[in-house]
């Protein structure tokens, strides 16, 4: 395990957050969604079409330059698994400036190896109405991925 505080002068030592980062995105997928829909009419795509029942989370919104972001949720305890599902784009604000080229970001966090569900994922996404596009995405290509540490 990496070290979790490293020197930045020999007087100050700072927490080193990358160690934390890694661990919590180990058991973890991020599913890319393309929609041009508002984050409301697309969390009643979804909850309709794939079955799930998302909530929007005010206690996880994320505030960006006096801009909320909305964060969505669904627990799973039956498979033991987490869902969220973050708003990146608010008009022409985004809250990962480094991904504009997504409107949303799903994250299933928990025992994801071994459902198969969870790998058809995308696949299901594409018949919901409104979405353009999805893909997985590689955490380590997100440059801001700790707003995503829930």
């Amino acid at each position: 395990m990496a070290t979790l505080i490293k020197s930045i002068t020999s007087n100050n030592l700072v927490l080193d957050n990358s160690a934390l980062e890694n661990d919590f995105f180990e058991d973890v997928k991020l599913i890319g969604i393309v929609c041009a829909s508002e984050y409301y009419r697309l969390i009643s795509y979804i909850n309709q079409c794939l079955g799930f029942a998302f909530v929007k989370n005010h206690e996880l919104e994320i505030l960006i330059h006096d801009r909320y972001f909305p964060v969505f949720e669904f627990v799973d305890d039956e498979k033991a698994m987490e869902h969220y599902i973050f708003c990146n784009r608010r008009g022409t604000h985004f809250m990962m400036p480094d991904a504009k080229n997504i409107d949303f970001i799903w994250l299933v966090k928990g025992n994801t190896q071994y459902q198969e569900s969870i790998t058809q994922l995308p696949i299901s996404l594409k018949k919901v109405p409104g979405i353009d596009f999805c893909f997985d995405i590689k955490s380590t290509s997100l440059k801001m991925r700790q707003l995503l540490i829930i």
